[in-house]
C-alpha cells in the first residue's frame, strides 16, 4: 500500500512539473509588448469551483481589464428586493436563478440584471465570454435546435468539424432543464461550454486568430421545450425558454432543423419506444388518440397552452409527441424575440440530399471563414448519425393512411410556417 502511495504521489508531481515548465515556455514566446494584458498565467489543481477535476489555465486580469471581472455571487439587495417576488425560480439551494416582472420580463439572472450582463461582454471576443471572479467563462454564440428526429446530431457533427468552431458536449439541455430543474448551476454550464475554447481564448492575446473561435449548444429541446411554465400557475406571466435566451444572449444564432411531420412522428416512435413493443398497429392507436385529445383541448384552451404548458395539455403520448409537429408556433415564438436574421431554418430532406450546399451556409450564417470544397466534401460525405434503419426494417414502414391524417391534422400549422418563412417548401407537398 506505501509503495502505492510513493508511486502515486511521485506521478501527480511529475504531472505539475510538465504544466509548470509547459506554462513557463508558452510565456516565454509571447511577445514581449503583449505581456502586459494578463499577468502570469495561474495553474489551478484539483477541485475547481465547478466541482470538477482537472488542470486548467486560468488567465488573470490587471488593472487595466478591472471593469471586465463579474462577482458571480447574487448580492444581498437583490435578495432582499425579490424575496417578496412571486415570479421567482429558486435552485436547490434555496438561491434565486431567475426572477421576472408582472410582464414576464427578465428582472435577474443569477444575481445579475440582463443589461449589466451586455455591458460585461469581453469585446475582443466574438463569442459571448466573461471574467468571472477573475477566470474566464463563455456562454453559447450559437443554438443548434429543433425537433426530435431531425437530424441535429448529425449536422452538429459537421459543423464542429470547423476549425473555429470549439468541441462540445452537444445536449447539456440547460435552458430548458438543468436551469428549471436546477441540476446544473449557471457556472458549471458555463465551465462545460468553455473547456474546450478556454485554452484558445487565452492564447488570443499573442494571436488574433484565436478570437474568432466560437462554441455551441445543440440541444434539440432549445427551441421547443418550456418546463418553467409547469413550475408556476400563473403561466401568461412566466417567460418562455425563448424570451429568457433573448434576456441574456440577444445576440445568438439559431440553426433550426425541421421534417416534415408524419415522416418524423413515425421516426421518433421508432426510436424511442421499447423494442418488444413496437408496431404499426400500436403506433395508429396512439397517432388517433393523440389527435383527439389534442382536438379537445383546442376546444378549451389556446393552442400555445395545449402546446407549452404540460399542466393544461392531455395526455401526451411520448413516442409520437404530435405537439412538436406545428412548427409554425414554435418559430412564431423565437421571432417575438429575435429578429428573422438571427434564424437559420433548414428542412432535413434538404441537408440529407445537399449537405455540399448547405453546409457552407451554415458556415457564412455563423461568420465562420470559408472552407475549400476539398474540406467540405469529406465532411459532408461522412455517413448520418442516429438513424432508425434496423427498426424500420423490424416494424415496416410507415402505411400511407396514416401519414395522411398526420398531414391533414398539421396542414394549417405547415401553411403558416411557408406565409412565416415565405418559402413552400414547408409545405413538404415534395415529399412522400
Amino acid at each position: 500500500m506505501k509503495r502505492k502511495h510513493i508511486i502515486l504521489i511521485l506521478a501527480t508531481a511529475t504531472l505539475l512539473a510538465i504544466s509548470y515548465i509547459s506554462t513557463k515556455l508558452r510565456m516565454l514566446q509571447t511577445p514581449v509588448a503583449n505581456r502586459g494584458q494578463y499577468s502570469n498565467q495561474e495553474i489551478t489543481t484539483g477541485k475547481s469551483t465547478d466541482g470538477m477535476l482537472g488542470t486548467t489555465l486560468v488567465p488573470m486580469i490587471t488593472n487595466s481589464t478591472k471593469n471586465e471581472r463579474i462577482n458571480y455571487h447574487e448580492s444581498e439587495h437583490t435578495e432582499e428586493r425579490l424575496e417578496l417576488n412571486e415570479n421567482v425560480l429558486r435552485s436547490e439551494d434555496g438561491g434565486i436563478s431567475l426572477a421576472w416582472d408582472q410582464h414576464g420580463n427578465i428582472e435577474t439572472f443569477y444575481g445579475w440584471y440582463p443589461q449589466e450582463l451586455q455591458n460585461e461582454l469581453l469585446s475582443r471576443y466574438k463569442n459571448p465570454c466573461y471574467m468571472i471572479d477573475g477566470k474566464l467563462y463563455c456562454l453559447p454564440y450559437f443554438f443548434l435546435a429543433g425537433m426530435p428526429k431531425c437530424g441535429t446530431t448529425d449536422i452538429w457533427s459537421k459543423i464542429s468539424q470547423h476549425p473555429q468552431v470549439a468541441a462540445a458536449q452537444k445536449e447539456p439541455h440547460w435552458w430548458t432543464r438543468g436551469m428549471i430543474k436546477g441540476s446544473l448551476k449557471l457556472r458549471g454550464y458555463m465551465y462545460q461550454r468553455t473547456i474546450n475554447i478556454r485554452k484558445e481564448l487565452v492564447r488570443a492575446r499573442y494571436d488574433k486568430k484565436a478570437t474568432k473561435m466560437i462554441v455551441g449548444d445543440g440541444s434539440a429541446s432549445t427551441f421547443w421545450e418550456n418546463l418553467l411554465w409547469n413550475k408556476l400557475p400563473s403561466m401568461d406571466k412566466t417567460p418562455s425558454t425563448m424570451k429568457i435566451i433573448a434576456s441574456i444572449l440577444p445576440n445568438a444564432k439559431f440553426i433550426v432543423s425541421l421534417r416534415e411531420p408524419s415522416n418524423r412522428m413515425y421516426s421518433e416512435y421508432l426510436a424511442f419506444q421499447p423494442t418488444s413493443k413496437k408496431s404499426v398497429t400500436e403506433y395508429e392507436q396512439m397517432v388517433h388518440e393523440g389527435i383527439s385529445l389534442l382536438r379537445e383541448c383546442f376546444n378549451r384552451s389556446t393552442q400555445r397552452e395545449c402546446i407549452f404548458e404540460r399542466q393544461k395539455r392531455p395526455k401526451d403520448y411520448p413516442f409520437t409527441r404530435i405537439r412538436l409537429s406545428f412548427y409554425s408556433v414554435f418559430v412564431e415564438e423565437f421571432l417575438k424575440y429575435f429578429s428573422r436574421d438571427q434564424l437559420f431554418l433548414v428542412r432535413m430532406e434538404d441537408w440529407q440530399t445537399s449537405c455540399k450546399q448547405i453546409l457552407p451556409q451554415i458556415y457564412k450564417f455563423l461568420e465562420l471563414d470559408p472552407l475549400p470544397k476539398s474540406s467540405i466534401f469529406p465532411i459532408c460525405r461522412q455517413l448520418s448519425r442516429h438513424t432508425n434503419q434496423h427498426s424500420y426494417r423490424i416494424v415496416g414502414a410507415q402505411p400511407y393512411r396514416i401519414k395522411q391524417v398526420i398531414r391533414n391534422f398539421v396542414a394549417p400549422f405547415n401553411e403558416e410556417l411557408a406565409n412565416i418563412m415565405q418559402d413552400n417548401r414547408f409545405l413538404w407537398d415534395d415529399v412522400e
